[in-house]
């Protein structure tokens, strides 16, 4: 497919200014004055700036000084030069300006964005406010953590890490640093588990704490976890910010343990197998949703026992609809993996399984009875907040990403956050194969095979996109079976993620990966297979949305390097399912596909679901103001809903 037809659908970006090229010129002059200086100096001069900051006020409205900003990058970059021996280039300094100014720096993948946060985390530091360095995954997170501390250490500043399951006590140390590194969930999680701490507070009576003085005794004191909201660095803002924001963060109590009464569930799940589609119930795929005939409810009520009957704590007709949905809508090692004889789902985002979340009202424990494995009780909702109005407490927000086109509009609606579009650093080298498409999948997979095998024999690597667990093994398996070795990446894998990408850029290296290789992973290239043209990127079938194509595009072709990427599809592929007022191309004269055709074909239903989905969280943020607002009336408490 020509990437030209991508670029007519691109949304306009807001440009780098002659003003902020200017500043860059000035941070670099500043940069060269400091070569001779000792380690020591660097820290007294970033010390020294600290004053100077807490007497500005930073907030969404205001920004750092240019005087500051162009001070602070000079000595942040000589510190990232001394330690860890890379100094930011000039673009990397110019997505650091844009987000200091509270700005989403939209930057090709490759780009360098672990090292351009120690520029915005360093400069709003010197408030000593607290800075949250977010990122999608905790293998990120680490790995940035780990990378950049030395930085951090020569300027004098602090930083730390949170972990999902660490201790309260050590993630209290971890919020007390300059700066700390997380997954964006981690941060929610942990404020509603404050929230929690502080509304289970007993009401203290008119002057009981007087009172206490008086016997020479102290108030008992309930400490957050979290030190307040000041700044936010949001890695990969698109997806922390957006493609996660459909959903609410929700803390929920769950004890993990078998479930005391699961018969309604096991018979359920026993009965959904009994019911015949179109005749008892009705499958909408659009919507995800059940629909019961008469016949169907008649039919399932015959199954319900006393027994039964009395362990159940809603309709019995939502255990077999959810019985139903665990059956049509939730599959094996495509939503869910089965692991220790526990269902754990993985992210359609990501690619990454999550070990602590669970399906609400029942659901959960409709796949896990599904799948024999023991009913677990089910989780209570006990707090909540729409992730749009958390990343709202913050009082400065910024980010980066490599794929914030087509997202100006939310970003700026519901952030009040622009985008700043970050020129390259290196012209880009990738090249693109026509897209190839096909009537069927059997056709589409033994095509992908021969296009993997032509590829091998010239020796180049190459990187090949699925969009499930089962996916990635199913086409595994089918390259061993044609002689050609392979690595899985996958969220079964997940532990070997760093020494499976480590190897994914060697010579005749062949990885099969779902989306887990399409964010924040850099791919060395050895010399000789640049002379090979690079790493050869293949999406075996369009993502819901472009941008997570994008993301495993850019694996390739990064920082100058050479790359070839191509997309394979067919007429049966799931992005193909929902069509509706939208006409299929039509056949050539001689009776084949015109791929180009197909290509705008494609956008053009992204683009749609982009604007639903858009329009979802939309809706669901304006739904979670009008409660936010109305619990807040009610009981003179705002942020939960």
């Amino acid at each position: 497919m020509d990437w030209k037809v991508w670029k007519r659908f691109r949304s306009k970006n807001t440009a780098i200014s002659e003003a902020d090229l200017a500043l860059v010129k000035k941070i670099n002059q500043r940069f060269d004055s400091l070569k001779s200086v000792p380690d020591s100096a660097i820290a007294e001069n970033f010390d020294a700036l600290k004053q100077k900051a807490q007497s500005m006020v930073l907030d969404e409205k205001t920004a750092p000084s240019d005087d500051l900003i162009i001070q602070g990058f000079a000595n942040i970059k000589q510190a990232s030069w001394r330690t860890v021996k890379m100094a930011h280039h000039d673009v990397q300094l110019l997505a650091g300006i844009s987000m200091v100014r509270g700005n989403i720096a939209e930057m090709a993948t490759g780009e360098g964005k672990t090292l351009v946060a120690t520029l915005p985390a360093s400069l709003l530091a010197l408030w000593g406010q607290g800075v949250h360095v977010m990122t999608v995954n905790a293998y990120l997170a680490q790995r940035d953590f780990e990378t950049m501390a030395p930085v951090y250490e020569l300027l004098g500043l602090s930083a730390n890490f949170i972990a999902t399951r660490m201790p309260d006590a050590e993630k209290a140390k971890a919020y007390r640093a300059d700066i700390t590194y997380g997954v964006g969930n981690d941060f929610g999680f942990d404020y509603l588990r404050d929230q929690m701490r502080l509304q289970s507070r007993p009401q203290r009576k008119i002057g009981s704490t007087f009172q206490t003085r008086l016997r020479g005794a102290s108030a008992p004191k309930y400490s957050s976890t979290q030190r307040g909201h000041a700044f936010a660095v949001i890695d990969e803002a698109d997806s922390v910010m957006i493609d996660e924001a459909s959903s609410a963060l929700i803390l929920s109590g769950s004890s993990g343990q078998a479930h005391p009464r699961p018969e309604p569930y096991i018979l359920a799940s026993k009965v959904s197998n009994q019911l015949i589609e179109s005749e008892h119930y009705l499958v909408d795929i659009k919507t995800r949703s059940i629909q019961f005939s008469a016949k169907g409810v008649q039919e399932m009520l015959g199954y319900l026992d006393r027994t039964t009957k009395n362990s159940l704590v809603r309709p019995w007709e939502t255990y077999i609809a959810n019985a139903l949905s665990a059956k049509h809508f939730f599959l094996l090692d495509v939503d869910y993996l089965v692991i220790d004889g526990s269902i754990q789902i993985v992210d359609a985002f990501t690619g990454r399984r999550f070990e602590d979340r669970t399906w609400s009202a029942g659901l959960h424990q409709a796949v896990e009875s599904k799948e024999g494995v023991t009913v677990t009780e089910e989780s209570q909702s006990m707090l909540s907040i729409s992730r749009h109005h958390f990343f709202r407490l913050y009082q400065h927000r910024c980010g980066m990403t490599g794929t914030a086109v087509g997202c100006e509009d939310e970003l700026d609606q519901i952030f009040g956050m622009g985008v700043k579009r970050i020129p390259l650093h290196k012209e880009s080298k990738r090249k693109y194969d026509p897209l190839v498409f096909f009537n069927t999948t059997e056709e589409k997979w033994d095509g992908v095979v021969e296009q993997v095998k032509t590829i091998n024999r010239q020796g180049a690597p190459v990187l090949v996109g699925t969009q499930s667990v089962h996916e990635s093994e199913e086409l595994a398996k089918r390259l061993e079976a044609n002689g050609i070795a392979n690595n899985v990446l996958n969220a079964r894998h997940d532990a070997a993620e760093a020494e499976l990408v480590a190897e994914a850029g060697k010579r005749k290296a062949v990885t099969v990966a779902t989306n887990m290789a399409g964010r924040g992973t850099d791919i060395p290239l050895s010399p000789q297979v640049k002379q090979l043209g690079g790493l050869y990127v293949i999406v075996t079938e369009p993502n819901r949305s472009r941008r997570v194509d994008h993301q495993l595009i850019g694996r390739c072709a990064r920082q100058g390097d050479p790359g070839i990427a191509r997309i394979f599809c067919c007429k049966e592929d799931t992005i193909f399912e929902d069509t509706n007022q939208l006409k299929w191309p039509t056949l050539r004269k001689d009776g084949g596909w015109d791929v180009d055709a197909i290509a705008e074909y494609v956008i053009a239903i992204q683009q749609r679901n982009d604007t639903k989905d858009f329009e979802k969280r939309l809706n669901m943020m304006s739904h979670s103001q009008w409660r936010e607002g109305l619990i807040s009336k009610i009981s003179g408490k705002v942020v939960v809903e």
